[in-house]
């Protein structure tokens, strides 16, 4: 009898362990990284610190610094998808450069939830903007999202509701960014709170829905509190809702004035605010034309111009810009007697600014060389999109030519041993996110068969 209570004990003690082993794996798994977006800009970009996380409830980072020569500007929420489909979700902080030159940004600690952060310190190097050159898409839609277009705020009162888009007429595909909130004046003699928020922003929501468009929501699970000034009359405002988007029909998309009730805490009683009716116009495209709608730009990194038959070289197409990125896709080139192609890997960056979501989708691949002469890459590499700003279809095309020199190949195959070494290598998505990925899929994994069999056990004692 006494052996078969110490084999339990010793049965109970060694799950309680297992348990807390497992815990602290899956909470080593739950990492956040630090990092510059680049280290060398032009004085007319920002420079930009990134904090991510694998946290499946991340809500922001506290402790961005200051930075000597730098105007701190704006956040933006980041959701980075690998292609292997993982998610990264974080915070960027903006900073305008004053000057020019080499500057030292000092280590700092950031905070998010409970855990901390170092940043051990980087050098950047900001350089004078060039003249008469392509205009960057970037930041200039940077620039336009600090400056919210406010369709349908109405008339400004101490204490008002108010549903407001980014324009109210758009093409099918095109972006409507739609954010629902509070606004009260900075010395409005009112004392308001919250009332039932939950139940009412979930009512609120499911009037403010497009039934065919895909959907980016900003994924505000909890309040989101601002200064804005309208009118030259400072207001706080709390978004309750935002989200973008992207119509695949065209029709009146008409939502109905949204109410919320707020407890007005002197008089001890409900106050009803309405927000306006809104109605956006949704066009369709012209010709029944079926392709992407945005404002894009083609970025493009390789790693040699010239190269000899049987090298190959790694290639990247970065498409930025604002678009639906979910619709996004290249078409894939096709392989011939000159040139093989292999595609290894697509990720996707969307940055989601106060009046629009600015995207990055980055496309790589391996090119093996076959036979030799000059080849450009447009004939390989392009995408035809709805330009909403000019309002025709344009066509994104590679502007490099590779250079291949050397006898033909008689073979061509992915048994070519350099080949293989660059496809190994090809999926450049950090070590760490990968890793931390497993070990979170791993710990949950045991955690939950650890579960099982406790309960095994529960319940053979229980029939015992």
């Amino acid at each position: 009898m006494f052996s078969q209570k110490s084999s339990k004990k010793t049965w109970i003690k060694t799950i309680f362990q297992l348990f807390i082993f497992l815990t602290i794996l899956q909470g080593y798994s739950q990492e956040i990284r630090i990092e510059l977006a680049r280290k060398k800009i032009k004085q007319n970009e920002f420079l930009q610190i990134r904090v991510l996380s694998n946290y499946e409830d991340f809500k922001g980072a506290e402790g961005f610094p200051e930075i000597k020569d730098f105007e701190k500007t704006f956040q933006v929420s980041l959701e980075y998808t690998s292609d292997k489909g993982e998610i990264w979700k974080g915070i960027e902080q903006n900073y305008k450069p004053l000057k020019v030159g080499k500057f030292k940004i000092n280590s700092f600690e950031i905070k998010v939830g409970t855990k901390k952060q170092t940043f051990k310190g980087e050098e950047v190097w900001v350089e004078e903007s060039p003249e008469n050159t392509e205009t960057d898409l970037l930041s200039q839609l940077e620039e336009e999202s600090q400056a919210e277009d406010l369709v349908g705020l109405g008339k400004l009162q101490n204490v008002f509701v108010a549903l407001t888009a980014n324009t109210k007429e758009v093409f099918v595909g095109e972006e409507i960014n739609l954010n629902f909130a509070l606004y009260v004046a900075k010395n409005a003699p009112i004392a308001l709170d919250l009332y039932d928020l939950d139940r009412q922003i979930s009512q609120i929501i499911r009037q403010i829905h497009l039934p065919k468009s895909w959907q980016e929501n900003y994924g505000l699970d909890s309040v989101s509190t601002d200064e804005i000034i309208l009118e030259k009359k400072t207001y706080k405002r709390y978004k309750f809702f935002q989200s973008a988007f992207y119509p695949t029909e065209p029709l009146l998309w008409n939502i109905p004035s949204l109410e919320l009730k707020v407890l007005d805490k002197e008089k001890e009683k409900l106050l009803s605010l309405r927000s306006n009716p809104l109605s956006i116009l949704i066009k369709p495209l012209p010709k029944n034309i079926k392709n992407l709608t945005g404002r894009l730009q083609m970025q493009e990194i390789i790693t040699y111009l010239k190269i000899q038959t049987g090298q190959s070289v790694n290639y990247q197409i970065n498409i930025v810009g604002n678009a639906n990125f979910a619709r996004l896709n290249l078409p894939p080139p096709n392989s011939n007697n000159f040139l093989e192609f292999y595609a290894t890997a697509t990720e996707q960056t969307l940055r989601k600014m106060p009046s629009q979501i600015i995207g990055v989708k980055s496309f790589r691949y391996t090119i093996l060389a076959k036979k030799p002469g000059k080849y450009p890459l447009k004939n390989y590499f392009f995408l035809a999109y709805f330009n909403q700003e000019t309002k025709k279809i344009d066509t994104l095309r590679s502007k490099l030519v590779l250079e291949v020199s050397g006898s033909p190949l008689e073979f061509s195959s992915l048994e070519n041993s350099e080949l293989q070494s660059w496809i190994e290598k090809a999926d450049d998505t950090p070590m760490q996110m990968r890793t931390y990925s497993r070990t979170r899929w791993i710990a949950t994994g045991l955690l939950a068969l650890l579960f099982l069999i406790v309960l095994y056990k529960v319940l053979s004692n229980f029939r015992e």
